[in-house]
């Protein structure tokens, strides 16, 4: 091991090439190269998202004696079309999508399909403010507003993969929404003009 900070972390020795070498060159079978699983382990990783947003904006302020507001409101149109790999049991098989691949592992056929998606949403995300300005040196405050935050595309990919030896299933949903972030605040202010 190499040791560092004073001895205080030990990093253990790599990997010992020339002994894996030997083991392969021997046969052993914790070593032997499977295609089957080699296909299965990269498919997952071909995946692609696009996201189209349209948006309209519309704001007005107005001041009135000691008091100011301001509105607004921004409309949304997000679409989005995704294309992912689902891999599963041939027993549960949906039949959607392109064959990408049909492999054998260890008696059980696994299907890999691209399986294309789209989904398109409609958001209203309004603004307003409201300003009482009590001196030329103090103001309160208070304005809502709302943010969106969308589902990251790996999320909203189509994709899934079953895994029957280890009782486990992964997947996306491309028919996830934006969550909607709502916020209020109120303030004072001193040294406001």
């Amino acid at each position: 091991p190499i040791s560092f900070l004073r001895g205080r972390y030990l990093i253990p020795r790599s990997v010992n090439l020339d002994a894996m070498r030997a083991r392969a060159a021997a046969g052993d079978p914790a070593l032997a190269r499977d295609d089957a699983l080699s296909i299965l382990e990269g498919l997952p990783d071909n995946y692609a998202s696009n996201e189209a947003v349209t948006a309209a904006y519309l704001s007005g302020m107005g001041r009135r004696d000691r008091w100011s507001a301001e509105a607004g409101l921004r409309a949304e149109r997000t679409e989005t079309k995704t294309l992912g790999t689902v891999i599963v049991p041939a027993s549960v098989d949906a039949g959607v999508g392109d064959v990408l691949a049909e492999v054998n592992n260890g008696g059980e056929l696994i299907i890999a399909r691209a399986v294309p998606t789209a989904n398109r949403y409609y958001t209203w995300l309004p603004t307003m403010a409201l300003a009482f300005h009590a001196s030329p040196v103090w103001a309160f405050r208070t304005s809502y507003f709302e943010q969106l935050m969308r589902p990251q595309y790996i999320d909203i990919v189509n994709y899934r993969i079953v895994r029957t030896g280890q009782l486990q299933s992964d997947e996306g949903n491309p028919g996830l929404e934006p969550t909607s972030i709502q916020t209020w605040s109120v303030a004072t202010d001193y040294g406001a003009a």
